[in-house]
């Protein structure tokens, strides 16, 4: 019998919350043979709408006056999804614009209602949207199967699906195209159900021979349309070989990966020096939903697979990854990766008075970031190592170094306005309340360096 064991890897694989998400919709796994699906090219029934909020009527259906003669545009989405939040903005003020040719709704499997209106209200940039929401969703998304979110289904007036896609897709030109074309040539999103990331992505298919016992085999890919990012190492117990695979994963993880020898979901630019490269390639902005190809988006996500002899342990794994992934980077797109120690720019976080609002607690309480109105947050029960930490992970242009000597240990509540990060003179202002100041100078650290070829 066939066995698959997962490993852990060395350091989890994060998937950025910007880009694709897996559903957790309570029904995803429901049978489905008895409902009809939908998708491109279909004329679809009479839909329902049911425990809708944010709309005139609880219930309303797709052939109601309010509606003849509109495309409908239904945004499935979770409480969790951030890029799908995120969105919510930009939807209902293309919604108001064209609301007279156009309905956007929402929807959702998650209940009770508070929870899900609490959840938007609480969030700065949802916190006044009122976009139609269906609560509850029992049938949509039979019709429209998912397994990621975004998902998008645009309906014309003549009630025939005319794409699929994601939030990234909704943008004005988008829109007015839709709005004024008999069809659209957008690429479609498509879902791959049920797939099995534990099994080696590519296998041997000749018929004739014999298959050989596979120990060392790799392949390096574009995207793969439907599959969810991650990576993941499994043990093969019948071909006795240990299965890398990482699907649709942005270039510059897989940069960084060839020196770490693991891929983490590490995709900050700024530990990074570019020589001769487009940086525009290695910007995980730049993917987005990593599982599809969005019009007009660019799609430098790629997807690396291998197996290995099952004996190899953690460090005969990274050594691989390191050569195979080289070797893979420089052939295929004129990559080479380094690391080497350069000056770069950082604050210096240094004592500026006697202020000192810093206190050792005996219990250290669980610290978090709260929003402290629309201009700033609250950084409670901050450590100054944590507030590094956390400014080192975000800002994209300096490093921060804390020299002020306040012990490691200690902690104060601070707020800090969102221009912080990227106006030092306003970072410098909002420190000094706390007895602190910052240094812009440069500091030895060790960086990536990527060169392309010409």
């Amino acid at each position: 019998m066939r066995t698959i064991i997962l490993i852990s890897l060395v350091a989890a694989f994060i998937q950025l919350s910007a880009n694709a998400q897996t559903s957790s919709n309570p029904f995803a796994d429901m049978e489905k043979r008895n409902v009809q699906t939908y998708t491109v090219g279909d004329k679809v029934p009479v839909l329902e709408f049911r425990n809708l909020v944010n709309y005139p009527k609880a219930h309303t259906k797709s052939d109601d006056p309010d509606l003849k003669g509109k495309i409908i545009i239904l945004d499935f989405w979770e409480r969790g999804c951030s890029a799908c939040v995120r969105a919510f903005p930009k939807l209902e003020k293309l919604q108001e614009k064209y609301k007279d040719r156009l309905q956007v709704i929402t929807v959702t499997s998650q209940s009770p209602e508070e929870d899900v209106l609490g959840y938007l209200k609480k969030l700065s940039i949802t916190k006044d949207v009122k976009l139609p929401i269906v609560i509850r969703d029992e049938m949509l998304h039979k019709q429209f199967p998912y397994e990621f979110i975004s998902h998008v289904v645009w309906i014309g007036a003549d009630r025939t699906v005319k794409a699929i896609t994601g939030t990234e897709h909704f943008t004005e030109e988008n829109v007015l195209e839709m709005l004024n074309k008999e069809t659209v040539d957008w690429p479609v999103k498509i879902d791959i159900i049920g797939f099995d990331p534990n099994k080696p992505f590519f296998d041997f298919a000749n018929e004739n021979v014999k298959s050989p016992s596979l120990k060392l085999f790799s392949a390096f890919t574009g995207p793969v349309p439907g599959v969810e990012p991650l990576a993941r190492i499994a043990n093969d117990s019948v071909s006795q070989v240990k299965v890398i695979n990482a699907f649709n994963t942005p270039l510059l993880d897989l940069c960084k990966a060839s020196i770490k020898g693991e891929i983490t979901g590490d995709w900050d630019m700024k530990e990074v020096k570019f020589e001769g490269a487009d940086l525009a390639r290695y910007d995980y902005r730049n993917t987005n939903g990593n599982n599809w190809v969005a019009k007009g988006v660019s799609t430098n996500i790629f997807t690396y697979t291998a197996t290995v002899p099952l004996s190899y342990n953690e460090e005969q794994i990274r050594q691989y990854i390191r050569k195979d992934l080289s070797r893979w980077l420089e052939a295929a797109l004129g990559i080479r990766v380094r690391r080497d120690t350069l000056q770069v720019p950082t604050l210096v976080i240094i004592k500026k008075d006697e202020t000192n609002p810093f206190v050792v607690q005996e219990n250290e309480n669980r610290f978090e970031i709260r929003e402290a109105g629309e201009k700033g947050y609250q950084f409670v029960n901050f450590s100054l190592a944590d507030l590094v930490n956390h400014f080192n992970a975000t800002d994209e242009k300096y490093y921060m170094a804390d020299e002020s000597g306040v012990n490691v240990h200690a902690r104060a509540t601070m707020e800090l306005p969102v221009s912080a990060h990227t106006d030092v003179a306003d970072l410098k202002k909002a420190l000094a309340r706390y007895g602190l100041d910052i240094i812009e100078t440069t500091q030895a650290r060790l960086m990536y360096v990527i060169t392309e070829e010409k």
